[in-house]
């Protein structure tokens, strides 16, 4: 599916260099393709790169690059980019198990023109909420979670989601601090491509 986007623009905080993963990347703003994304999705751990093996810090990581993966879909021109986009369609077809009737491709390319207007910054990822466990070894699930599934239910807009930044980069709920990205000035966003839109955002 990334390849089919050619490449995801990520901001990585720090270098991360894992054996195991059979992954080196350097920190700053930079394209994944798909083997490399695949690698940092299901990283766990590194010899460098503070990589704590917490689930938590890996859900960070996967909502990231979901996230720079449909803000980069959404980003495309439907226009001028219509073949680009076809491939991601079919490709994230094939990456799932779809009732039959969603899964072809005319349906699906219809519903990505539907979400040509669709504001990206509308775009979040939640978490039910959780707590630690006393020893800090495991998480729990909060009384309010059943809020959480009570309004996935009825489609109606989350309100009970976990209070620990857990999507800040590198964060494993541990601790409060806040990563929020600098918005490029929409005169310069509007001259650079979709990709290079983000990556100006992580150089700020």
């Amino acid at each position: 599916m990334i390849d089919a986007l050619g490449g995801v623009p990520m901001c990585i905080p720090t270098a991360i260099s894992s054996t195991k993963a059979k992954l080196e990347i350097e920190a700053g703003p930079q394209v994944m393709d798909g083997e490399t994304a695949l690698a940092f999705a299901r990283l766990r751990t590194a010899e460098t790169g503070g990589i704590s093996g917490s689930d938590l810090q890996r859900i960070t990581r996967q909502q990231e690059l979901l996230s720079q993966t449909a803000h980069t879909a959404l980003s495309k021109n439907l226009l001028t980019e219509v073949g680009e986009l076809t491939q991601f369609i079919r490709a994230a077809a094939q990456a799932m198990t779809m009732d039959p009737p969603l899964a072809d491709t005319k349906y699906l390319v219809a519903l990505a023109y539907s979400l040509k207007d669709f504001d990206k910054d509308s775009l979040v990822f939640a978490t039910v909420p959780w707590e630690y466990t006393e020893n800090r070894v495991n998480v729990t699930l909060l009384p309010e979670a059943e809020l959480t599934w009570e309004q996935l239910r009825t489609d109606t807009p989350l309100t009970a989601v976990a209070g620990q930044n857990e999507s800040s980069a590198w964060e494993d709920g541990k601790s409060d601090g806040d990563s929020a990205d600098s918005p490029v000035e929409d005169s310069d966003a509007a001259s650079l491509s979709a990709i290079d839109s983000q990556l100006a955002e992580c150089s700020q």
